[in-house]
């Protein structure tokens, strides 16, 4: 769910009156982040679902793609910022319809770790393409230093709050 249109000026001025901890300007930015990245995860994932993959099933393929010792189940976890009871309904999908392989890590047989099959190589290199066009898309009215100020700038918000 996303704002289809954003709060006016005048609308955040008048909450601001009866919220005192409301600053003005760091709710009107951080709507616009909130919304640009809402923006930008339904776009990806209406490409995702054309070509039949959602966009938790992607995300699990980005992650496996450079790692040719796999992942154990929970850093797969970790990094798609979700728990491990839903990383592995999600995994056990997946490896159904021949994406991942689950296998016991020999070194410790505690760890089930998670490797790209064959399937999931070819699936992450048929939509890679698509992923990097609406990525180009989506920031063509942005030259390389408004590319720049947008990274400089996000990667000073505080997410750790």
């Amino acid at each position: 769910m996303i704002f289809k249109e954003l709060p006016s000026f005048k609308t955040l001025l008048e909450n601001s009156e009866r919220y005192p901890e409301m600053d003005i300007k760091v709710c009107a930015a951080w709507i616009h982040i909130v919304h640009a990245g809402s923006i930008l995860k339904h776009r990806i994932e209406r490409e995702l679902n054309k070509q039949g993959l959602s966009y938790c099933r992607f995300i699990v393929l980005v992650l496996l793609a450079s790692e040719s010792d796999g992942l154990p189940v929970c850093t797969l976890a970790r990094m798609s910022c979700v728990k491990s009871p839903t990383i592995s309904a999600l995994l056990a999908a997946m490896e159904n319809d021949g994406l991942i392989i689950r296998a016991v890590d020999p070194r410790d047989r505690r760890i089930v770790r998670v490797f790209l099959a064959s399937h999931g190589r070819e699936t992450i290199n048929r939509i890679a393409p698509i992923f990097f066009k609406n990525q180009s898309d989506a920031m063509s009215e942005l030259d390389d230093d408004g590319i720049r100020s947008l990274v400089l700038l996000l990667s000073r918000v505080n997410v750790d709050v």
